[in-house]
């Protein structure tokens, strides 16, 4: 294979997402070609976007929910292992053919995964195919080879998300102190991000500080109804469940004092690369640790129901301020300029 890099990312999910236009200007300027491509309608998905871009070298797997959704949607044993059998027949022609198959791991299960034996066995095969692996953080790629079963170490990559300083706009002064603690939860509202529980717990929460603000675009209507229902009657709690524009971005986080994000599971998340750089700290579950980015500086761990509450109860915006510089710190030691390079390397050892 020459020298030369043409990278095609799968899936195309690059509208309003950062992390997929920046990491992509960022690998361009190590003199890569990249091309956004979502999976095609195809019983061979990869070799149809190999026919669709006959330049490409690369395939680079960001999400592969929807790879893997013939799969996920059998509905008979016989069947799924048919759609198993295709699996490996498109990651082996592709193979075959000369190109390098790259995966980003960025959550060890899809979010809503309905079966997470038969999701196991799809990223194990993928992760055996694939010439090298890229992870966010060095545990992130530990809990990898924990949840699929193979080794990982001599394929991995640890490519940190870079930052979004001046994405949307400039990072904005602590909010003036008026007796209130602000919380804001912002980016796409689905299930994975415990929104219902964080509802359920403010609720019950006696500290009358305390103000919420729940902003972005439900994953259906039935599901921002549903929050809407937990939510009535709270005058404290604001739901703004809609698409946020860049242009509104910094207003939420220039009125609130914590992004407080509870996710379920996750291996990485944008939003809180998002509160960093916007000169914000967080309130994140303990298991939020596997991101390597986040500490006791930056962020106020809880753990479970019960350390929630006990965090709401007792939280004020004293401390707010130290763990808001702290977080905007660590994400200017993260750039994009890092990551494609990082990237970059992960590309030519999958050629070696």
């Amino acid at each position: 294979m020459s020298d030369r890099i043409h990278t095609v990312m799968l899936p195309n999910w690059s509208a309003g997402n950062p992390y997929m236009d920046s990491l992509a200007a960022a690998v361009r300027a190590r003199g890569v070609e990249v091309t956004f491509f979502d999976y095609p309608k195809s019983r061979l998905p990869l070799n149809a976007a190999i026919a669709a871009h006959p330049t490409l070298t690369h395939l680079h797997l960001h999400w592969p929910d929807p790879y893997f959704a013939a799969i996920f949607w059998s509905k008979s044993s016989l069947q799924r292992q048919m759609h198993f059998a295709r699996l490996w027949a498109d990651l082996t022609l592709a193979r075959l053919r000369g190109k390098r198959i790259v995966w980003t791991i960025h959550n060890l299960f899809s979010h809503e995964s309905g079966d997470r034996v038969i999701e196991r066995d799809a990223c194990r095969l993928l992760a055996r195919m694939s010439h090298q692996v890229i992870a966010h953080s060095r545990s992130a790629l530990l809990m990898a080879q924990e949840a699929y079963g193979i080794p990982l170490e001599h394929k991995a990559n640890i490519v940190p998300m870079g930052d979004f300083i001046g994405f949307y706009g400039e990072p904005p002064p602590p909010r003036a102190v008026d007796g209130s603690v602000r919380l804001l939860a912002f980016g796409a509202v689905r299930p994975y991000k415990g929104l219902e529980r964080l509802i359920e717990i403010f609720l019950r929460a006696n500290n009358p500080k305390l103000r919420l603000t729940i902003a972005g675009k439900p994953v259906n209507a039935a599901y921002g109804e549903k929050l809407r229902a937990l939510a009535a009657g709270d005058a404290r709690i604001t739901l703004t469940l809609q698409f946020i524009a860049e242009t509104d971005v910094h207003a939420l986080y220039a009125g609130c004092d914590y992004a407080i994000a509870p996710f379920e599971r996750t291996l990485t998340s944008a939003s809180v690369v998002t509160s960093m750089s916007l000169r914000r700290a967080s309130i994140l579950p303990n298991a939020a640790r596997c991101f390597d980015i986040v500490n006791e500086q930056n962020t106020l761990f809880f753990d479970g129901d019960a350390g929630l509450h006990a965090l709401l109860e007792s939280l004020d915006a004293s401390q707010a301020g130290a763990r808001a510089d702290a977080a905007f710190a660590t994400a200017q030691s993260h750039s994009w300029a890092t990551a494609g390079e990082l990237t970059h390397t992960a590309y030519t050892r999958a050629a070696q």
